[in-house]
């Protein structure tokens, strides 16, 4: 036939595979390729042209009792004998083309390898994909502050938080510099720089959360000198006299007792001395 230029069926094809396709009398047309009535060894016939064009790509590689056969059967071969062949040979002498890579054990222990890759590479794909959905689903926006859009030194008020009801409390006053830079070192991105210029007294103390290279802790120290402060508790804007510091709050404790009327002492008038008993004059004499 390759005389005459016809194609040869099959030529590409395993011995196992010819075997099994021509013990199922196909049919073959002008271009070589196997015919079936039934559907489903067509299907077959299919797939293995399909492998061995794989094959011939170099993206498929048949191993041992692995083949075109196997793959296109979609089972693997029986214990003990060949598929495509006789009942009668053996997996040794039906693969001689691979017989320097068959052992069995090295054989068991690869297929063990190759299940145990495909799960734990199941697992990771599982594992990062349910990452990803939750890392989606609570993706919050980042939080803005008005200034983040300031290019110029603007005044500006220092807060701190009081207690539990989101209250706020003034400490400080100067103004906000716009930058993302302090002391040569990028700024965390809830913070920003601001120079001070008056501390309330009651918070002198009040321990900064950045302290200065000079080792400046306190805001009370902090006075003319550039710090960082938390994003949430700067205020934009100047003092003016509508807009004085809060109350410094104190512990709560009893309220002062006002004494009522009848508890109010009266004032009486003061008592007279008694007078003084003038000492006794001399005895008359007796006579």
């Amino acid at each position: 036939m390759e005389k005459a230029g016809k194609p040869v069926p099959m030529k590409n094809h395993n011995p196992q595979s010819r075997n099994w396709v021509r013990a199922r009398t196909p049919a073959f047309t002008p271009e070589g390729d196997v015919v079936f009535k039934d559907q489903k060894l067509q299907e077959v016939a299919v797939k293995m042209k399909n492998i061995v064009t794989q094959q011939q790509a170099g993206t498929f590689v048949p191993d041992t009792n692995r083949d075109e056969l196997t793959y296109a059967l979609g089972k693997p071969e029986h214990s003990g004998r060949v598929q495509g062949v006789s009942s009668k040979t053996n997996w040794k002498d039906g693969f001689k083309q691979d017989a320097h890579t068959y052992k069995k054990r090295d054989r068991y222990k690869e297929e063990i390898d190759s299940q145990a890759r495909a799960v734990a590479r199941d697992e990771c794909n599982i594992y990062w994909s349910q990452k990803m959905m939750h890392g989606a689903a609570v993706l919050e926006p980042e939080p803005s502050y008005p200034f983040d859009d300031v290019t110029e030194d603007t005044p500006c008020k220092l807060l701190i938080p009081v207690g539990r009801a989101g209250k706020k409390i003034l400490v400080a006053t100067r103004r906000f510099i716009p930058g993302r830079r302090f002391l040569c070192q990028d700024i965390p991105d809830d913070y920003a720089k601001v120079e001070v210029r008056t501390v309330i007294e009651a918070y002198q103390i009040h321990e900064l959360d950045f302290p200065t290279t000079e080792q400046i802790v306190y805001l009370g120290d902090a006075v003319d000198q550039f710090i960082l402060w938390h994003k949430n508790d700067i205020e934009l804007g100047s003092m003016d006299g509508t807009n004085r510091p809060p109350r410094i709050p104190v512990s709560p404790s009893c309220p002062p007792i006002v004494a009522s009327p009848r508890d109010s002492p009266i004032a009486l008038p003061p008592r007279p001395e008694p007078p003084v008993a003038s000492p006794p004059g001399p005895k008359p004499p007796v006579a």
